[in-house]
């Protein structure tokens, strides 16, 4: 009997409160009529959340992180291209297969299989070689040309490098065809022939 009598006042608070929540609904509804200043998403937002909640949000963040920014035509979010994005991407334009060693390059070769682009034209391989020697796999200061041919169809060069005290660490090995169209670049140790990549 008790298990009843609950039940029922269960039933009837519930629904005494759907009553009152469609009451209210309708009673806002009716408000949005009469106000010019609601938009209809305002006045169910107010009837959802307190009064002081900030219903501007997102257009306050926007305001905030991009402050700064106005007086610039085009906003960029992203990583700034250190020296071997400029080197793969710029210099060489993305078209060599790349061997790095410790995070430096060993050696480079123009992709065929994989590449509608002609490889990029190097002028001046020694100033090449001098210019990116910071992201090359051997440390060295000093550039000097040992030796090139002309097979008639391509060049081959070989350069030695050279550290501080002029002794000769590695040598570079660069084969462009007669249009100065860098191929490939090898770098071999003194001691130990040509530098392992990973």
């Amino acid at each position: 009997m008790e298990s009843k009598q609950y039940t029922l006042k269960l039933t009837a608070g519930l629904f005494t409160l759907l009553f009152v929540v469609t009451f209210l609904n309708n009673e806002l509804m009716s408000r949005k009529k009469t106000s010019e200043n609601l938009t209809y998403n305002e006045v169910i937002l107010s009837s959802r959340l307190p009064a002081s909640a900030n219903v501007n949000w997102e257009a306050d963040l926007i305001k905030k992180y991009t402050s700064g920014f106005r007086d610039q035509k085009d906003l960029i979010i992203g990583k700034r291209p250190d020296n071997f994005d400029k080197f793969t991407f710029g210099t060489l334009n993305g078209s060599y297969s790349i061997n790095y060693l410790g995070g430096k390059i060993s050696s480079l070769q123009f992709n065929e299989t994989q590449n509608s682009n002609e490889p990029q034209i190097i002028e001046d391989t020694h100033r090449f070689l001098v210019k990116n020697k910071n992201i090359l796999a051997v440390d060295f200061s000093t550039v000097a040309k040992i030796n090139e041919r002309n097979d008639g169809k391509g060049i081959y060069e070989e350069y030695g490098l050279f550290d501080v005290n002029l002794v000769k660490v590695a040598t570079a090995e660069i084969k462009t065809d007669l249009s100065r169209h860098i191929l490939s670049l090898t770098l071999k140790t003194v001691s130990d022939g040509q530098i392992a990549s990973n």
